[in-house]
């Protein structure tokens, strides 16, 4: 037999209608923050690739050095190198010896 009553005896009879739409404020907050976050991680890689899309490359930073720094430990040895736009040549390096010595187009 069939029991009508048995929702009834699973639901606590104190629970109110405003928890009730407290728990689905909540739900619908996670869910669309949850969307907001896939869309910017999928966004941003799409936007930083198209040059006149990003910030950097708009008409109000044209003036921003992009500059590329990497650190090479070799051994003993360990230098960084430097290369940058507003270097002479776009290809030219600048190498900083671990004992503070330049060398290359600094």
């Amino acid at each position: 037999m069939h029991n009508d009553r048995d929702w009834a005896d699973l639901r606590p009879q104190n629970a109110s209608t405003f928890t009730e739409a407290g728990f689905g404020m909540v739900r619908i907050t996670l869910l669309f923050g949850s969307f907001a976050i896939a869309i910017a991680l999928f966004l941003t890689p799409l936007l930083d690739r198209s040059e006149e899309m990003s910030v950097a490359g708009g008409q109000f930073y044209t003036g921003v050095d992009r500059m590329a720094t990497g650190t090479v430990r070799s051994g003993e040895r360990q230098y960084t190198l430097r290369r940058s736009v507003l270097q002479m040549s776009p290809t030219s390096t600048c190498v900083i010896h671990s004992n503070g010595a330049r060398t290359g187009d600094c």
